[in-house]
């Protein structure tokens, strides 16, 4: 009996144990559970409370969001742009010119603008032999129109020019095309506006259209373009403005002080150009005082029908002889091509244009 109560006792003692293993075995295994799920319920809870009180919001996206850039380089500069320009020989040539036209050098040896005989021309819109002064043949007073392959356009003369104005046209350069200039103190001034392109100046002004047409070669056109014109002095002013613009004032070849001369066998071409304009075209273009001579032709034959002016050296000559030549006219009848823009009103011209400069301060900057 003491024996099976012992058995007894120790069989209880056994399964004791095994109840007691099995109950630590289940908790083990319940533990990393209910933690998973703990963490789980709390980062819930977080994210609702941030959620609830910050509100999402859709924004675009950028590339800041994405890139990122050394301290050195994330400046704000100004864009610097660098413009390359050709001054060089050819952009001394006449900025307008006729259709299958154009105005090369003068007195250029082994080109059309010097003959067989070595008889120099002036390169101009019609093709003019004129008498001497004296009655002679051979002269420097001669003209002749070249076409775009370098021949002689035989068939422009004084009632069919090669390159005519029109006054329908508005042409760019130095001058205002919707205002009339006078002259005074060596400079062109301004004196009125026109409401349209085509209308007509007082009997006292010139044409600022007209003036365009004349007188602006390649590179002043260029100048206009790029910095509004081609200021004087060359520096302009302080904050950029100019109280005038001017031609270019050597006109040989290539930006040599030139203008056109013979020395024995060494010649010395100039980019000195000539443009024959009818009377007819002439109305409301230019002053009616200036001279209007008849011309004598070699051979015979006069021209009364218009006037010769000549373009070089910065600038405009009109004819007063009896030969086609305006480069040898007096003192009186050559004009400085410069424009006063101290003279010109702070507004825009044109049709349907209005308001003022964008520096209601500087009247330098109007129309240009």
């Amino acid at each position: 009996m003491i024996l099976a109560r012992s058995q007894f006792h120790s069989h209880d003692r056994s399964r004791s144990r095994v109840g007691r293993a099995y109950h630590r075995e289940g908790n083990m295994k319940h533990q990393p559970i209910g933690a998973a799920v703990t963490r789980m319920l709390s980062t819930a809870l977080l994210c609702a409370c941030v959620g609830f009180g910050h509100p999402l919001t859709v924004s675009a996206q950028v590339m800041s969001d994405y890139t990122n850039y050394p301290i050195f380089l994330n400046q704000n500069v100004p864009p610097n742009v660098l413009f390359l320009v050709d001054t060089g020989n050819y952009t001394l040539e006449a900025a307008y010119a006729g259709s299958n036209h154009w105005y090369p050098l003068s007195w250029k040896p082994g080109t059309a603008t010097v003959d067989s005989g070595n008889n120099p021309y002036y390169a101009a819109n019609v093709t003019i032999d004129s008498a001497t002064a004296s009655g002679g043949q051979a002269d420097n007073t001669d003209l002749r129109a070249i076409d775009l392959n370098g021949n002689v356009l035989t068939s422009a003369n004084e009632t069919a020019p090669a390159d005519t104005f029109n006054s329908a046209y508005a042409y760019y350069g130095a001058f205002d095309p919707y205002r009339c200039y006078t002259y005074g103190s060596n400079s062109f001034n301004y004196g009125s506006v026109k409401a349209a392109v085509a209308d007509s100046c007082a009997s006292t002004m010139w044409d600022g259209n007209f003036l365009n047409w004349l007188s602006m070669r390649k590179q002043e056109v260029i100048y206009q373009v790029l910095v509004g014109g081609r200021p004087l002095p060359a520096q302009a002013n302080a904050d950029g403005s100019a109280n005038s613009l001017g031609g270019i004032g050597t006109t040989g070849e290539n930006g040599s002080t030139s203008s056109c001369s013979k020395s024995g066998s060494n010649w010395n071409p100039c980019w000195r150009y000539v443009k024959f304009v009818l009377n007819t075209a002439l109305s409301g273009r230019v002053p009616t005082a200036l001279p209007s001579p008849t011309v004598n032709k070699n051979g015979g034959g006069t021209i009364t029908t218009g006037r010769f002016f000549g373009s070089g050296e910065g600038s405009i000559f009109v004819n007063d002889d009896a030969t086609a030549s305006p480069f040898d006219t007096a003192s009186g009848n050559k004009y400085n091509i410069k424009v006063d823009l101290t003279t010109e009103p702070n507004v825009p011209s044109g049709i349907g244009v209005n308001g003022t400069c964008p520096d209601t301060t500087l009247s330098t900057f109007a129309g240009h």
